[in-house]
């Protein structure tokens, strides 16, 4: 677990929705703050975890307050999980056992009828289910005031935008002249957004 200490500042009352400020290198993320947000590695991965803060929606500018992130990285496996072992691999029908301690290679699980333990290599395991090998992410603040309304923003790298230009000759003479904005996402993630706002200029990041 990560700790740091961090002090809220007010924003305007309309940033309290879920928006995207879009800029030519990078991305900020304003999202409503109801509790814990999980992220999985891939998005983690695009996450400067320096920008991650936490804000007030409220509108009285003189509150300043104080609050401690906490950054857990929590370890997905099947423990204590229901599986399927073949016990050796010409074994018709699977054996339903409890996931007792996952390792690279042997795993150690309990069979459910017998309540006996024993190490399986695990290609013969089999899943019911799609098991989760990526580590997810849980970002939280505390203390948390019920009587505030917040919102939590972050910078990732994997959206930016920019200008392209067209100049359209027509035969009759005229002109027509057009700016479009691309917006590069290159993750393999999808974002959906209220608002979205395309920002220009250089911005120095300090982390």
């Amino acid at each position: 677990m990560i700790g740091s200490l961090l002090v809220m500042s007010t924003v305007d009352s309309s940033s309290f929705e879920n928006k995207l400020r879009l800029y030519d290198s990078f991305a900020e993320i304003h999202q409503i703050y109801n509790g814990p947000l999980r992220f999985q590695q891939a998005t983690w991965d695009n996450i400067k975890h320096e920008s991650i803060i936490l804000r007030s929606a409220s509108e009285n500018s003189n509150i300043t307050l104080s609050f401690e992130r906490r950054i857990v990285r929590i370890n997905t496996n099947n423990t204590g999980k229901t599986i399927l072992v073949r016990k050796y691999p010409e074994q018709k029908s699977p054996t339903p056992c409890e996931m007792i301690k996952e390792e690279p290679e042997y795993s150690i699980v309990r069979e459910v009828e017998t309540g006996f333990y024993f190490r399986v290599q695990n290609d013969l395991i089999e899943y019911s289910y799609e098991p989760q090998t990526n580590q997810i992410y849980e970002v939280s603040f505390y203390p948390i005031l019920s009587n505030h309304s917040l919102i939590i923003t972050y910078v990732i790298n994997s959206l930016r935008w920019h200008a392209r230009y067209t100049l359209q000759t027509f035969a009759n003479g005229q002109t027509q002249f057009q700016i479009l904005a691309d917006i590069i996402n290159s993750s393999p993630l999808s974002y959906s957004f209220n608002q979205t706002h395309l920002m220009s200029g250089d911005i120095n990041l300090a982390f």
